[in-house]
């Protein structure tokens, strides 16, 4: 007989452990529901392409479409063998107003077109190659320009001296007549005609009035990336190569097409439509004036006005007058210099380098200017200097005008040539 003490104890004793049975049970359940659940996981896991997050590759192609997955595949080898050619980033022109380009000459017309940086690496062809005068060289230049000759096409004539039949005045009445019907190619044809002649007689004041209606014509004519029908100096072209060769096979530096086109010739792409100017282009300075006029010529032999620069020239009349052309593969991007006077040597990212950040060597092509070393085109660290004879006889220019002229003139195997006035 059990007291009613142990009958409770023993009814607590065996309900406990009913308890206890079942939740071992429920547990096993769990555990076995649990492996099951991993097991088919690790079945039937997905595979295929995955992001890289985690490692893995995530398949795009949809589900049944093989034609998908072989154009994927072909448009990944393509992607692996495509060439590096250059992508336009400019598919529209620029309004007719381009921006100024900041300057420091306290002279000359205003408006110049923007210049673009340059690139960061050097292009295949640079033009800044070599060096002259009393500026740096580069053993690579010979090599660089043989491939500028093989690649060029054939020579063109250089420029012969240009006079006008007409009246300077009414050529210029007519040049205003045009421009206020729309006809801005015809009329920078006439203004050019006026300004580049050897026989138009302008004062000072004209001249520069010419120059300064030109150069702002040209903002959109040939700084900008649109093109006109019937323009004699300016031409389209389908890339098939790099910027640099195409520059060579069109007698003008690659950085000038990057300027005109506001594109960056790592960023150029087989196929697009740039604009390019026909060189080479040359240079006029008329000493009286501190003026350098640049300018193409047109199939007509007619010279066509590009760009003009006030300039620095010889103290006491020693810029030579004469027929020269540039240095060929002698132009240089931040020279280094030795002063033949004292010895004195100027490193190239030297501050205080006379010569500025840019040096275009001309050598004499007459019998006046031939012998005559020494003699070239560059920058200035006085600005205060253009527009006044302070040289030892070259041709100065301001910071960003020397860029410019840098990217306007060629030393490829048939060179820009450049004719000093009194």
């Amino acid at each position: 007989m059990s007291l009613g003490s142990q009958t409770n104890r023993i009814g607590i004793t065996s309900r406990g452990g009913a308890a206890v049975h079942r939740r071992r049970r429920r547990r096993s359940i769990v555990i076995v529901l649990g492996v099951c659940a991993l097991a088919a996981a690790w079945l039937f896991w997905p595979t295929g392409d995955t992001d890289s997050v985690a490692g893995r590759r995530v398949d795009t192609t949809p589900a049944g479409s093989s034609a998908a997955a072989t154009g994927s595949a072909a448009g990944a080898a393509a992607t692996r063998t495509a060439p590096t050619l250059p992508t336009l980033t400019a598919t529209t022109p620029r309004p007719a107003a381009a921006p100024a380009l900041p300057t420091t000459s306290t002279s000359g017309p205003t408006g110049r077109p923007a210049v673009a940086a340059a690139p960061a690496t050097p292009n295949p062809l640079s033009e800044t190659r070599g060096g002259g005068g009393g500026a740096g060289s580069d053993a690579a230049a010979a090599a660089g320009i043989t491939e500028a000759i093989e690649d060029a096409v054939a020579a063109v004539p250089a420029p012969e001296p240009f006079t006008i039949s007409g009246d300077a005045k009414a050529m210029y009445d007519r040049a205003d007549r045009l421009i206020s019907e729309g006809d801005t190619i015809e009329a920078r044809n006439v203004l050019s005609q006026v300004l580049l002649s050897e026989n138009a007689e302008l004062s000072t004041s004209d001249a520069t009035l010419i120059r300064e209606r030109l150069a702002d014509l040209n903002q959109t004519l040939i700084f900008s990336p649109e093109l006109f029908e019937g323009d004699p100096i300016c031409k389209p072209y389908e890339v098939d190569t790099l910027l640099s060769r195409i520059g060579v096979r069109h007698r003008v530096p690659w950085q000038l097409l990057e300027v005109i086109n506001d594109i960056k010739a790592q960023r150029v792409q087989a196929g697009q439509t740039i604009k390019v100017l026909q060189g080479p282009l040359h240079a006029r300075v008329i000493k009286h004036q501190f003026a350098m006029d640049v300018f193409a010529v047109g199939v007509d032999g007619a010279p066509v006005f590009v760009h003009t620069f006030p300039v620095g020239l010889g103290k006491d009349d020693k810029t030579p007058v004469g027929r020269w052309k540039v240095t060929a593969g002698k132009k240089v991007a931040n020279p280094n210099w030795r002063d033949e006077e004292n010895g004195e040597f100027f490193e190239s990212n030297n501050p205080l380098n006379p010569i500025g950040e840019y040096w275009i060597p001309i050598e004499g092509t007459e019998t006046k200017t031939k012998g005559k070393k020494g003699f070239g085109i560059h920058g200035t660290i006085e600005p205060s200097s253009i527009g006044k004879e302070a040289s030892r006889g070259c041709i100065r220019l301001g910071d960003a005008d020397i860029e410019l002229v840098f990217y306007l003139l060629t030393d490829h195997s048939q060179s820009s040539t450049v004719i000093i006035k009194p």
